[in-house]
C-alpha cells in the first residue's frame, strides 16, 4: 500500500466556475443539439424506411410482372405447340392422301393435278415453318442496327415471294427513291415486309384484273414511314382490332396459321415503331409502319 502511494502522484486540474447564465446557455445549446440529432435520426430512419418500402413495392411489382409475363409466355407456348401440331399434321395428311391417289392412277392428267395439289400443300407447310422460325428468331435475337438500302431489301422480298402461289397474278410496285436508306435491324424489317407482302398475296382479289402490291416509303420529320398497300379482298371493320393477335385468322376459309401479322407486330415493337392498318372490304388494305431512324 505504501509503495502504491509513493508511486501515485496526484495531479490537480483547474476548473472554471461558470455562472448561472453560462450554465443556462450550455444547457439550452446541448438540448437544441440533442433535439436536432434526434430529429435528424428520425428523418433518416423514416427516409430509409420509405425507400425500403418503395424498393419492396418495386420488387413485388417486378415479380408480379415477371409472373404475368411467364404465364403469358406459357399460354402462348401452349397455343404455339397446338397450332404447330395441327398445322403440320393437316397438310402432311393431305399430302399422304394425294400420294396414295397418285399411286393408284395411271392417268397422266390426274397425276399432274395431284402433283400440283401436293406442291400447294408443301408450299403451305413451308410457309408455316418459315413463319415459326421467324417467330422464334425474332424472340431470341436482339437488335442489330445497320444502314440498309430500302429499295434493295424490298426487291429481295419480292424476289423470294415471286414464285409463291398466286404471286404471278399480282403486279409488284415500288415507289421508293433508289438512294433511300434507313438505319435499322435488317432481319426484323425483312420479316415485317415479307409477312405483309405474303399476306397481300394470300388475300388477293381474284375478280380484279389489275391486282397489285405496292410498297412506298418517305421521311416525315424524324420518322420513316413505310406503306404496304394492296387492292385485295380487304378486311371487315369488326375484325381489324384482332388481326395482330396470336393465331387469329380473319378469313377461316383461307389456309394459314394466324402467325404472320402477330410476328409483324412483334417485330415492329422490337424496333420501337408503330403499325396501323386501314382496310375496306372489296377495296384493299394499307399497312403503315412508322420507325425512328
Amino acid at each position: 500500500m505504501s509503495t502504491y502511494l509513493e508511486w501515485f502522484t496526484p495531479e490537480f486540474m483547474e476548473y472554471r466556475q461558470v455562472n448561472e447564465d453560462e450554465a443556462r446557455f450550455f444547457f439550452v445549446t446541448n438540448t437544441i443539439i440533442a433535439s436536432l440529432v434526434s430529429v435528424y435520426s428520425i428523418l433518416m430512419y423514416a427516409r430509409l424506411s420509405h425507400e425500403t418500402e418503395e424498393n419492396l413495392l418495386l420488387n413485388e411489382k417486378m415479380v408480379r410482372d415477371q409472373n404475368h409475363q411467364l404465364l403469358k409466355t406459357n399460354d402462348e407456348l401452349d397455343k404455339l405447340v397446338y397450332s404447330i401440331s395441327h398445322d403440320l399434321r393437316s397438310p402432311l395428311a393431305s399430302v399422304l392422301g394425294l400420294v396414295h391417289l397418285a399411286e393408284r392412277s395411271d392417268n397422266n392428267r390426274e397425276l399432274k393435278e395431284y402433283c400440283q395439289l401436293i406442291r400447294q400443300r408443301i408450299e403451305s407447310l413451308n410457309a408455316f415453318i418459315s413463319k415459326t422460325i421467324h417467330l422464334v428468331r425474332n424472340e431470341k435475337l436482339g437488335q442489330v442496327r445497320e444502314l440498309i438500302n430500302l429499295p434493295f431489301l424490298v426487291a429481295e422480298v419480292f424476289k423470294k415471294l415471286n414464285y409463291t402461289q398466286g404471286a404471278g397474278d399480282i403486279k409488284f410496285e415500288t415507289k421508293i427513291d433508289d438512294s433511300f436508306s434507313i438505319e435499322t435491324d435488317p432481319l426484323a424489317l425483312e420479316i415485317i415486309l415479307s409477312n405483309l407482302v405474303s399476306n397481300a398475296i394470300k388475300y388477293r382479289d381474284h375478280q380484279k384484273d389489275n391486282q397489285f402490291v405496292r410498297l412506298s416509303a418517305s421521311q416525315v420529320n424524324s420518322t420513316i414511314e413505310i406503306v404496304v398497300e394492296d387492292n385485295g379482298i380487304g378486311i371487315a371493320p369488326d375484325l381489324l382490332k384482332n388481326i395482330f393477335n396470336l393465331f387469329y385468322r380473319a378469313d377461316s376459309d383461307k389456309e394459314g396459321s394466324g402467325l404472320g401479322l402477330f410476328i409483324v407486330k412483334d417485330a415492329v415493337n422490337k424496333l420501337d415503331g408503330q403499325i396501323t392498318v386501314d382496310s375496306k372490304v372489296g377495296i384493299g388494305t394499307t399497312f403503315k409502319i412508322s420507325l425512328r431512324p
